[in-house]
This record gives structure tokens, sequence and C-alpha cells, in this order.
């Protein structure tokens, strides 16, 4: 997960723009939840709203995009 950017890209492209947001991270895998949730409280320290839940990626997801596309 790469904070830098996302952190770089809201501050400098939405919050000047003074748009009501609020960061859900996505794509997460379920073995790195400390990560999530340290990152979360990351954004949330440093005055980027971020949603207090996020959508986890599951293998089976995958599996069944691959078979649609």
């Amino acid at each position: 997960m790469d904070l830098t950017v996302l952190i770089e890209t809201v501050q400098q492209v939405v919050i000047p723009v003074e748009k009501p947001h609020r960061i859900l991270l996505t794509k997460v895998d379920s073995r790195s939840l400390g990560e999530v949730l340290e990152a979360q409280n990351t954004l949330m320290q440093i005055g980027i709203p971020a949603c207090k839940t996020f959508i986890r990626a599951y293998k089976a997801h995958e599996e069944l995009r691959l078979r649609v596309c």
C-alpha cells in the first residue's frame, strides 16, 4: 500500500477544491489487516478523513473476474 502517493494526491488535488471527501481503502489483503488499520489511523492523524471500514480482496473475486473477462 503506497500511502505517500494517496496523501500527495489528496493534498494537491482534492483538498484545494474544497469538496467533501473520505478515503475508502479497497482490495485489502485479509492477511494484512494490521497495515490497513495503521494506514487508516495515519490518514486520520494528518487530517485526511478515512472510512472506518475497508473492502477486502478475496481469491474468489479474482477467479470470478478472470472467468467473466
